[in-house]
């Protein structure tokens, strides 16, 4: 507001007896003090509403105004693999677990991704505030690194210097207002002061998430998975162990196989036996 107030002060000639109001005070004392005759303008953030029309005038605006969400910038420094079971309370878990079994897999994950996308969604969601567009924007590039503005402006408004009624100024000060704004000069004083940046840009991260904060979720995956085919091997171990005993005595008996010889005796009579042999044995005669 300095630069502003010299601008002034050279556009239209005056000295000016600057008088700091301590921040804690109230838009309504500063409407009463010009009232009263206590200052003869008021420059600062004071928004031009239809109840303070009634008590006193308005410049031009000098600026406008609107509200911006701020919310919390957090870096992805630390992840928690399992931060998505915060979800739901452990009784409530316990509770989806067995429906999981008597339910089966296919209703239940439909339910389940539905519930839990609303609840995660709901969880992730951080606090916002609401501020002033030039306060907004001042605070989160120099003060607050970790913040952000979200959104699009909304409850627009504008800034006006406060006025006594039908001061005999007042339509000078409207006029260099306007030329003012017309020549950029309000716009350069607003980038100045407002939308310089000094936080480094180490705070600005994105917000898309990638493997690392989803991997817990895809680790619990393939350990039901995994244990539900050991579970189902289990449940069928009858079956495997007949179809591998056949297979083993299938294999046994493709080694063993019954082959006949004749054998000469002194008294001159062939006696024919049956003899047990592998199939890579070789057989010779004589």
């Amino acid at each position: 507001m300095p630069d502003l107030i010299k601008l002034l002060e050279n556009r239209i000639g005056f000295i000016s007896d600057i008088q700091i109001v301590p921040s804690n005070g109230r838009y309504s004392d500063l409407i009463q003090a010009i009232e009263n005759d206590t200052y003869d303008i008021v420059i600062g953030d004071v928004t031009v509403t239809a109840t303070r029309r009634q008590s006193v005038d308005f410049s031009n605006a000098i600026f406008d105004n609107c509200l911006r969400i701020v919310m919390r910038q957090t870096p992805d420094i630390h992840v928690d693999l399992l931060s998505f079971l915060n979800t739901f309370s452990i009784n409530l878990w316990l509770l989806v677990l067995g429906t999981f079994i008597y339910a089966g897999l296919y209703i239940l994950c439909l339910i389940l991704i539905a519930t839990f996308t609303a609840n995660l969604t709901s969880d992730l969601t951080i606090t916002k505030s609401k501020a002033d567009t030039g306060t907004a924007e001042y605070s989160t590039n120099n003060i607050y690194c970790n913040l952000t503005l979200i959104g699009d402006d909304f409850d627009k408004g504008a800034f006006g210097i406060v006025t006594p009624k039908e001061w005999i100024y007042a339509k000078d000060l409207d006029v260099n207002i306007l030329l003012l704004r017309e020549s950029g000069e309000l716009e350069e004083l607003r980038e100045e002061w407002f939308q310089v940046k000094n936080c480094p840009p180490s705070y600005e991260t994105s917000t898309s998430k990638h493997v690392d904060s989803m991997l817990g979720l895809f680790l619990v995956f393939a350990i039901i998975t995994f244990l539900a085919l050991l579970l189902f091997i289990w449940s069928n171990r009858p079956s495997y162990k007949n179809y591998l005993y056949k297979v083993l005595d299938k294999k046994k008996s493709l080694y063993q196989i019954r082959i006949p010889f004749i054998k000469r005796s002194k008294d001159g009579n062939n006696k024919t036996y049956i003899k047990k042999t592998n199939t890579d044995s070789s057989l010779t005669s004589g």
